[in-house]
């Protein structure tokens, strides 16, 4: 199967010096999803860096951040995302998100992961309430006060659930560094309105059968 996904880029490669049609670029993109599959993000990067005269879309870069991503590389697949924001290429929540929880993992103190934060919200999108919390939590651990901010004012723009008894926990032993007080003070904005409107329960109503008449 190896060699069969690294023979199809190849020729692939090959027969793309000439003219690029439509079908051809989307031959590509199985190509490298195939090599994302097999976990080899080498392949990926050369095929990538090969293709450099083409116009890759989004497809492509989607594949080859997923392929390093699922290899752990996710330095390289950053690496990615700053080319498709050089060519102005669109990426969608999903991929973003991906190389969101990647980096959390790989290196949580990294200013890649404030560039992708701030990439999802210049597309207005809504990421997923558990990476929230998450990044939210590292950026307590970090002192990465400006971005915990940032993560913040989004948690309650799209109305997310927030970790409140890990924050709870984790601020009073927190560094004070820069953008500590703004965030600080927002954090005591939300807690004041959560305690004037504390969310409302789930009611539950008890229906007894009829009694048969």
């Amino acid at each position: 199967m190896e060699r069969t996904g690294t023979g199809a880029v190849q020729a692939i490669l090959q027969r793309l010096k000439g003219n690029v049609g439509e079908s051809d670029l989307k031959e590509l993109n199985s190509a490298l999803w195939r090599l994302g599959y097999q976990r080899k993000p080498e392949l990926m990067v050369q095929a990538a860096v090969e293709c450099g005269h083409l116009p890759l879309q989004e497809g492509h870069y989607t594949a080859l951040m997923d392929g390093l991503l699922c290899a752990q590389r996710a330095t390289q697949a950053a690496s990615v995302f700053y080319h498709t924001r050089l060519f102005n290429v669109p990426l969608d929540c999903a991929i973003l998100s991906d190389l969101l929880a990647g980096l959390l993992l790989s290196d949580p103190g990294s200013d890649n992961i404030e560039w992708v934060w701030d990439r999802i919200a210049e597309e207005s999108m809504t990421p997923p309430a558990n990476l929230c919390a998450k990044l939210l939590l590292a950026c307590i651990e970090k002192a990465q006060w400006v971005l915990a901010r940032k993560v913040l004012s989004a948690v309650l723009k799209h109305d997310l659930e927030l970790p409140w008894k890990q924050v709870h926990s984790r601020l009073p032993t927190a560094s004070d560094r820069e953008g500590f007080v703004e965030f600080e003070q927002l954090w005591k904005e939300v807690e004041d309105k959560s305690e004037r409107n504390p969310p409302k329960g789930l009611r539950f109503v008890l229906v007894f059968p009829r009694k048969p008449t």
